[in-house]
């Protein structure tokens, strides 16, 4: 992760404003626009180069839709892969305890599909000036566990990656997150009616991992203290 960061610091310390001209070197050469028009320029290639840099370090791509572009990052893991000591065949649906995680009157379906999702924002106060720049979704393909991560790098770009996040969200047979149902996916469904678009995640079943968690460690807490 620290060479990662590294590299994208490099990446980004390496803009056309850090770059000036030796001494004695015209400033514009001959047969070209005037300086303020170079320098736009000059500028605007800089910065397609370093998007492009920016995605080949993290490994993802720039999507277009709509004429806006934003960063897609993908990864998938193998049913061998382990995290930390946990193998990920061990973590495939169905989980027919699932139903225990639930919050009392939500429907028992199993979700045999379901969508993770994670977001990253501008601010945690939420409502119409709070954004999504980053949303985090993973899933399981087959015996495969697979992430994409959506990335936001400009405000006009926000209703092509919502249209992306509506495909990818198609078929899931629930939402599994930490904290979505009070934070994560009114955000997100407070964007999509931003847009005038419908959001995917309505009327499907929710696990917030957060209440769960609060219970687990909760009691564990009253056991060391004697409660």
């Amino acid at each position: 992760m620290s060479s990662i960061v590294g590299r994208l610091r490099d990446i980004v310390g390496s803009g056309a404003g850090s770059r000036l001209p030796q001494d004695g070197a015209p400033s514009t050469p001959a047969n070209e626009g005037g300086p303020d028009e170079n320098l736009a320029d000059r500028g605007a290639n800089e910065a397609s180069r370093n998007k492009d840099a920016v995605a080949e370090t993290l490994g993802g791509w720039w999507a277009d839709s709509h004429g806006q572009r934003y960063l897609v990052v993908d990864r998938s893991y193998s049913p061998g892969y382990r995290h930390g000591s946990m193998p990920m065949m061990d973590c495939l649906p169905p989980w027919p305890r699932l139903s225990l995680l639930r919050g009392a009157g939500e429907c028992g379906d199993p979700l045999d599909h379901p969508l993770f999702i994670d977001l990253e924002t501008t601010g945690l106060t939420g409502g119409a000036g709070t954004y999504a720049f980053l949303v985090g979704c993973a899933w399981f393909d087959g015996p495969r566990f697979r992430i994409r991560q959506f990335f936001l790098s400009a405000y006009a770009g926000e209703r092509a990656l919502l249209d992306a996040l509506t495909q990818l969200a198609r078929g899931i047979s629930g939402v599994v997150s930490f904290n979505g149902k009070s934070f994560d996916l009114p955000l997100i469904e407070t964007r999509y009616l931003f847009h005038r678009l419908q959001t995917p995640f309505a009327g499907i079943p929710h696990v917030d991992m957060l209440h769960p968690a609060r219970r687990l460690w909760r009691a564990d807490e009253n056991e060391a203290a004697g409660v």
